[in-house]
C-alpha cells in the first residue's frame, strides 16, 4: 500500500500537466474521482463523493483524467487535450477540437495550445476570448497559469512573472522571479533579491516577509513561517499581516496550514498535536502522533496512531478508530478517503461509516513522487487554490519569419545564406566572420514544477537558508581556473620548454590547409545557429619565404586563402532553445515548398531549375550545390 504522502504525490505529478478551477475557491479539488476497480483495468470510471458511479469505464487508462469545474479534462498518452462533459452517466464532447496542450477549466475558461505552439484563452464553447496569449505587448510569453481571481499569471521572455486580466491586458508587469495565483485578492511573490511579498491585485504590498525565513501559503490572513533558532534548529510559528506573532517560533519544529481555526504542530520530541491560535491543545489531539494529523476544512481531523487510522471532530473527540484502514484523507465536506493495505479505498462519512458500495483504486499513469515536507502542510484534496499553482502551460509560439530571416536569410534554387557554388572562402568569411560558440540560454521545461517548492519555501530554499556551505555558483570558468593559483609557476626549476615557436603569423588560425570545412556561429532570437561551409579543397595555402634564422633555407612565412576552393555544401545546425523542433521543421518545409522546392518524403528536397539538393532534419538543414 502506498503511503498517504505518496497518494498526494501522484496528484502533484499530475500538476506537471496543467489544470484549473471555478468561479470561487471550491472546497474540493475534483468534481468526481477518477478510479479503477482493479489495478490492471484498461478503463477509468468516475465516482462521486458518495461512491456512486457517474461514468462507468468511460476513459482509457492510458489517459490522465481531471474532472474539474463541470468539465472533464483528458490528457492523452500523446499529451493531447480533450474536454468532455457527463450527463446522466453519458460522456459527451464539450468541445469537438483536440488541442496540442491545455489546462482544465478554471473560472469558466481554459488556456489551450494549438499545433503551432500558440496559446489562447477559450470559453466552454471553445471560442477564443484571447486569441494570442503567447504575445503580451512587447513581451513574448514563455509560460501561463490558470485564471484565478480574474487574473492570469504569466512568465515573460525576461524570465520574470506578471499578471494579465481576462482581456489580455497587462495588469502587473513581469517583475517577479516567482509568483502564485491570486486568491481572495492576494498572492505571494518573490522579488529579484529573494524578498517574499504578499501583494494585492493592484500590485501593492500587503505583507513583507523577513529574510532567512520560510513561509507557507496564506490562510485566513495569517501566514505560517519557519526560522532558524539560536541552536541552529528551525522553529515554526504563525503571524498576521501586521507582523504580530500569533504563535511564536520558539517552540514548534513542524507546522501545517491553519484550517477551521486549528493548526497541527510538532514539538522537539517529534510528536504532533493539534492546537488553536491560543496554543491550547484541542481535546485528545495532544502531542502523541508520529505523523502529522490532517485538518479538513469542515473541522474534522484524521490521524494515525498505533498503525490505526482515527477520525476526530473539531473538539478533539474520537469519532472512530479503524483497524482495516492504514490512513484517512479528507476529500470534501464530511467525506474521507479510507485507504486499505491493498491500495484500494472506501469513502466514509463524518460518523466514520462506509458509504461507498465498492472499493476503488485511484486511477493514475505515473510513479508516485516523494513529497515529504511539502504535501502534508494542508488538506490536499480540499485545497484547489493551492494545488492550482502547480499547473501551467508552456508556449511554443515563435515568430518563424523573423527566425528564418535571422538564421537563413533566404533560399533560392541555387543559393542559401546569400552564397552559392561560386562563392569562395574569402567571400564566405566576409559574410560570416569567425565567431566562437555561444551557449544557449536555459528555458523552463514543460515539467516545470518548482512553484510547489515556493509554496512551502521562502525567500530562499531551505537548503540555501540553513546550509553553512559557501555558494560559488556565480563563478565563471575563468574565475574557478584562476582561484587559488596566484603566483603558480608551471615550469619547475631545471625544466625547459623545447616547443618550437612558429616563425610566421597566421591570420587564419581557424582554417586548415587540409581540412575543407569552415565553421562559425550566430546567436539570435534565442536560437544558436552553427554554420558549416564545406569546400572541395583545403582552405588556405602556405606562403614560402626565407627562414629568418637559417637564411639559406626557405620556410612558411604566412598563409593565403585558397580562392580556388569551390563551395560544395552548407550545413546549418540550430539549437532552438524553447522552440519545438517539430513545429520549426514543419514551417521550414512549407518555406521550401513555397520557394519552389519539391519533396517526396519531407526530408530530401530538389528543385527543377537546378541540380541542387536540400536535406532537412529535425535540427539541421544541409544545402548541396550541384
Amino acid at each position: 500500500m502506498k503511503s498517504t504522502r505518496h497518494i498526494l504525490g501522484f496528484f502533484l505529478l499530475c500538476s506537471f500537466f496543467l489544470m484549473s478551477c471555478g468561479d470561487k475557491p471550491k472546497q474540493q479539488l475534483f468534481d468526481f474521482l477518477p478510479v479503477k476497480y482493479k489495478k490492471e483495468d484498461k478503463r477509468v470510471s468516475l465516482i462521486d463523493y458518495d461512491g456512486n458511479i457517474i461514468a462507468d469505464e468511460a476513459f482509457p487508462a492510458t489517459s490522465e483524467i481531471l474532472p474539474i469545474n463541470g468539465v472533464i479534462t483528458e490528457i492523452t498518452i500523446e499529451g493531447k487535450i480533450k474536454y468532455w462533459t457527463v450527463d446522466n452517466k453519458i460522456v459527451k464532447p464539450l468541445i469537438d477540437n483536440e488541442f496540442a496542450g491545455g489546462t482544465p477549466f478554471y473560472e469558466n475558461v481554459a488556456v489551450v495550445r494549438d499545433e503551432q505552439g500558440q496559446l489562447s484563452l477559450i470559453d466552454k464553447k471553445g471560442e477564443k476570448i484571447i486569441p494570442n496569449l503567447s504575445k503580451v505587448k512587447e513581451y513574448e510569453v514563455l509560460r501561463v497559469g490558470v485564471m484565478s481571481d480574474g487574473l492570469i499569471r504569466f512568465k515573460a521572455d525576461n524570465e520574470k512573472w506578471g499578471y494579465l486580466n481576462n482581456k489580455g491586458e497587462l495588469v502587473i508587469k513581469p517583475i517577479y522571479t516567482q509568483c502564485e495565483n491570486f486568491v481572495n485578492d492576494m498572492a505571494r511573490v518573490i522579488t529579484d533579491n529573494n524578498q517574499l511579498l504578499v501583494i494585492n491585485k493592484k500590485g501593492e504590498t500587503v505583507y513583507k516577509g523577513e529574510t532567512e525565513t520560510s513561509y507557507l501559503p496564506v490562510s485566513n490572513n495569517n501566514i505560517a513561517f519557519g526560522k532558524k533558532g539560536t541552536d541552529n534548529k528551525i522553529y515554526y510559528g504563525l503571524t498576521d499581516f501586521k507582523n504580530e506573532k500569533i504563535i511564536k517560533n520558539n517552540k514548534y519544529t513542524g507546522i501545517s496550514m491553519m484550517s477551521a481555526e486549528m493548526i497541527a504542530v510538532k514539538n522537539e520530541e517529534n510528536e504532533w498535536g493539534v492546537i488553536n491560535t491560543k496554543q491550547e491543545v484541542i481535546g485528545d489531539l495532544r502531542f502523541k502522533f508520529t505523523s502529522e494529523p490532517v485538518i479538513s476544512k469542515s473541522g474534522f481531523i484524521t490521524a494515525q496512531i498505533d498503525k490505526k487510522a482515527k477520525l476526530y471532530n473539531n473538539k478533539g473527540e474520537l469519532i472512530k478508530s479503524f483497524d482495516e484502514y492504514e490512513a484517512l484523507l479528507p476529500l470534501a465536506s464530511k467525506r474521507f478517503m479510507a485507504i486499505k493495505s491493498n491500495a484500494k479505498f472506501d469513502i466514509i462519512n463524518e460518523e466514520g461509516n462506509e458509504i461507498s458500495k465498492d472499493s476503488y483504486i485511484i486511477a493514475h499513469n505515473h510513479n508516485f513522487l516523494n513529497v515529504y515536507g511539502y504535501a502534508d502542510v494542508y488538506s490536499f484534496y480540499e485545497s484547489p487554490e493551492i494545488v492550482m499553482n502547480n499547473f501551467t502551460i508552456e508556449s511554443k509560439y515563435f515568430e518563424f519569419d523573423k527566425a528564418f530571416q535571422n538564421g537563413f536569410n533566404y533560399i533560392t534554387s541555387r543559393e542559401l545564406l546569400g552564397v552559392n557554388r561560386n562563392s569562395n572562402i574569402q567571400q564566405v568569411i566576409a559574410k560570416f566572420p569567425n565567431l566562437p560558440y555561444v551557449s544557449q540560454e536555459n528555458y523552463a521545461s514543460s515539467h516545470d514544477n518548482y512553484y510547489f517548492e515556493f509554496y512551502v519555501g521562502a525567500t530562499k530554499r531551505p537548503s540555501d537558508i540553513y546550509s553553512n556551505k559557501s555558494n560559488k555558483s556565480n563563478s565563471t570558468i575563468e574565475q574557478i581556473d584562476n582561484e587559488g593559483f596566484e603566483g603558480f609557476t608551471p615550469k619547475a626549476e631545471g625544466y625547459y620548454d623545447n616547443t618550437e615557436e612558429p616563425t610566421y603569423t597566421d591570420n587564419y588560425p581557424f582554417l586548415s590547409e587540409y581540412n575543407n570545412t569552415y565553421t562559425t556561429y550566430k546567436n539570435t532570437g534565442g536560437i544558436v545557429y552553427t554554420y558549416s561551409f564545406s569546400f572541395d579543397q583545403g582552405l588556405k595555402t602556405p606562403i614560402m619565404g626565407q627562414d629568418p634564422i637559417f637564411t639559406d633555407q626557405t620556410t612558411i612565412v604566412d598563409f593565403a586563402l585558397n580562392l580556388n576552393a569551390r563551395l560544395t555544401q552548407v550545413n546549418i545546425k540550430y539549437d532552438l532553445g524553447k522552440i519545438d523542433k517539430t513545429i520549426f521543421k514543419n514551417k521550414l518545409q512549407q518555406k521550401l515548398l513555397t520557394a519552389g522546392w519539391n519533396t517526396t518524403n519531407n526530408n530530401v528536397f530538389y528543385n527543377n531549375s537546378s541540380a541542387c539538393k536540400i536535406y532537412l532534419g529535425m535540427d539541421n538543414l544541409s544545402f548541396y550545390f550541384n
